[in-house]
């Protein structure tokens, strides 16, 4: 059984066994679709490697404050479970715009190699 995780695998797997075609005609809004999805994640991640979400959130100038203020900024800046999320969202979305690009090579491939048999032969 896939899960909806295992999903962008799954389908770049399909299409790199060519057991998955597209029409590049009707799919090339898709993969610029998918292309700005990974390239926004890449930039959410780069971000959160360098930290650089700007200046710590001032809550207050006690002890409370302070801590509330540096457990937000840490969980802004990726913390633990935001990153592997973004990750896990960039993975899937590469797989997928990358098995929607093969879907579209398998189905020019298929296309041309129907047509040859209809060609006269020289």
């Amino acid at each position: 059984m896939v899960t909806v995780l295992d999903n962008g695998a799954f389908l770049l797997g399909a299409a790199e066994a060519g057991d998955l075609r597209v029409d590049p005609q009707e799919a090339q809004a898709a993969v610029q679709k998918l292309g700005a999805v990974r390239d926004s994640l890449q930039v959410l991640l780069n971000t959160m490697r360098q930290g650089s979400f700007g200046d710590s959130l001032q809550l207050g100038a006690n002890p409370v404050g302070r801590a509330m203020s540096e457990k937000s900024t840490n969980k802004a800046s990726g913390g633990e479970s935001l990153h592997a999320a973004v990750q896990l969202l960039f993975t899937q979305a590469s797989n997928a715009h990358d098995a929607v690009k093969r879907a579209m090579d398998n189905y020019d491939y298929t296309d041309e190699t129907g047509a040859r048999r209809f060609r006269p032969q020289h």
